[in-house]
């Protein structure tokens, strides 16, 4: 397996379960909007760690593909989408900061996705 690969998927799905644990305690179980947007970055980042892990097994398997920097960028989208989205779950404030900081997450994340999307291209479709 690719190590950089592997390192990002694991600080991904310990990020997730750390959150998921500490929204547990720390949310407010009256404000079900809140909820549903901490869980949505909790989706989110569970679902990368995962792909991260996958795309690390591919790495090893098929040396021909860059996916390394495919995985940098999703792991530094999910990053700027999540980490507002559990904020924005255990307070008022974090509202404020999804909607600065967090969108920004939305163009890194689809820009990884793209990344991958090509290098999967050029190693399968062209031969």
């Amino acid at each position: 397996m690719n190590r950089k690969l592997l390192f990002l998927g694991t600080v991904l799905g310990l990020l997730a379960t750390l959150a998921g644990i500490g929204l547990v305690f720390m949310i407010n179980h009256e404000d079900i909007n809140r909820i549903l947007i901490a869980i949505i970055g909790l989706n989110i980042n569970f679902f990368h760690a995962l792909l991260l892990l996958i795309l690390a097994w591919i790495k090893r398997k098929y040396q021909d593909q860059n996916l390394v920097v495919a995985g940098g960028v999703l792991f530094a989208g999910v990053l700027v989408f999540s980490l507002p989205t559990y904020l924005w779950g255990i307070s008022e404030g974090g509202a404020m900061i999804f909607n600065t900081v967090g969108v920004a997450g939305v163009p890194v994340l689809l820009i990884g996705w793209g990344i991958m999307i090509k290098e999967f291209v050029t190693s399968f479709m062209k031969k």
